[in-house]
């Protein structure tokens, strides 16, 4: 049974968080940014909050206790300077990206990964991307044969 973060024990920051994508077996993650004590100020009543991009509504703002899954903290606490950096990076996002979403260059991985580093970054797109050139290769091989 999915379960949400425990945040108790956690302090105010950003966080980046992952779970297992079910469509693609495990191959990719669904990744998303926690925020414990609204640093981004976005969410009412200073609750826990998830934002991540969604393929049909962009970027949303999720209570936490209403976003369940088997999610696990990557990276975080940002806190201080970073953080103040990072919630730059998600008002800039909200600003000029905030609701289109693209599996190749605005998914749920660049967006948290941008957050947090600056940079847009897919990992899950890239091994996709392999695993698939690798059966395109397989198949070539057994075809010529």
């Amino acid at each position: 049974m999915p379960e949400t973060i425990s945040v108790n024990h956690l302090p105010d920051g950003l966080y980046l968080i992952d779970k297992p994508m079910d469509i693609t077996f495990g191959l990719t993650k669904h990744s998303a940014i926690l925020d414990i004590g609204n640093q981004s100020d976005l969410f009412e009543d200073h609750q826990p909050g998830v934002l991540h991009m969604d393929k049909a509504q962009g970027l949303m703002y999720i209570d936490l206790n209403s976003y369940t899954g088997n999610w696990q903290i990557q990276e975080g606490p940002v806190q201080g300077s970073q953080a103040q950096l990072a919630i730059k990076r998600i008002h800039q996002f909200i600003q000029n990206e905030g609701n289109e979403y693209s599996c190749l260059n605005t998914n749920c991985q660049h967006f948290a990964y941008y957050v947090l580093t600056g940079e847009k970054w897919s990992p899950g797109l890239w091994k996709g991307v392999g695993a698939f050139a690798g059966l395109l290769l397989l198949g070539n091989m057994f075809s010529s044969e």
